[in-house]
This record gives C-alpha cells, structure tokens and sequence, in this order.
C-alpha cells in the first residue's frame, strides 16, 4: 500500500490553556494538575487527522506510553499491587521481571518517579507536536480541539 507524505498543517493562532489569576503577590495558592490531562483528550476524542496518520500510530503510541507512565508512577509510589493491576504491567511484565517489587527501595522509588516523569514529558510532548508548524504529521486543528476541550473540562 502507498501512501502519499503529508504536508504540513500551516501554523495559526488559537487560544490556549486555562490561565485564571487576578494581577498581585500571592502567599496563597493552589495549582490543579490532572494526570495526563492533554493526552487523555487526545485519546478521548481520537484528535489527529487519520489522513496524515492513517495506520493510527501517533495515537496508538501516545496510549501505550500514558499507560505504561501509570504502572511507573503507581511503583514511585511504592504501591506495586496497584501497578501490577494496571494492563500495561502485564503487556509489559518482562521489564520488571528482574525488580524486586515487594521490597521497593527509596532509590527504587526515585527511579521509578524518574521514569514516570520522562514519559509525562513524552506524552505531553505529542500534544506539544500537533500544535508546531513546519511538521508534516502537525494538526493545528486537533491541537486547538485539545485546549478548547481542556478548558471547558476546567469551566
């Protein structure tokens, strides 16, 4: 089968995330931060344009990354029963074959946060690659669609 390259989205505006501060010095705040909140959009809504992605590898991709981000950030925790509940640690088994689970160490627990948070930047980032120009796989549509989605989850 062949399959044309695709051309690239051009770059245009749109309106980001949520951002809901008055101007002043604050002592006290709070920030909202939802696990994978972009990327569950994302996947939610299937945003990318199949007819540049048309095997469905970018968002295939993103899935099984956020999935298996899930089974690390439950083991940073040191909660291996509910990381070994998770899909992903059974598709995935053989990498923590060699780990003593039961017994998870501080340093453990460093390394596996360490993980977690490489993948968090890995899947954020593939919203991150919707909304750049100059990208053949881009989809500056999609990219907007997440915020606008993101937003009313927010409102």
């Amino acid at each position: 089968m062949f399959y044309n390259e695709p051309i690239s989205d051009e770059k245009v505006g749109y309106e980001g995330g949520l951002v809901n501060v008055d101007k002043g010095i604050y002592t006290k705040f709070f920030k909202l931060d939802f696990s994978s909140m972009y990327p569950s959009i994302m996947l939610t809504y299937g945003l990318m344009d199949r007819k540049k992605d048309v095997l469905g590898v970018f968002l295939k991709t993103i899935e099984t990354l956020r999935s298996l981000r899930y089974v690390y950030k439950r083991l940073g925790e040191g909660n291996a029963e509910k990381a070994k509940q998770q899909q992903a640690y059974k598709d995935f088994e053989y990498l923590f074959a060699d780990l003593d689970l039961e017994n998870i160490s501080n340093e453990d627990k460093k390394m596996f946060k360490g993980v977690d948070n490489s993948l968090k930047v890995g899947i954020n980032g593939g919203y991150g690659f919707l909304g750049v120009g100059f990208y053949n796989f881009n989809d500056i549509q999609s990219a907007a669609l997440v915020t606008a989605y993101g937003r009313m989850m927010l409102t």
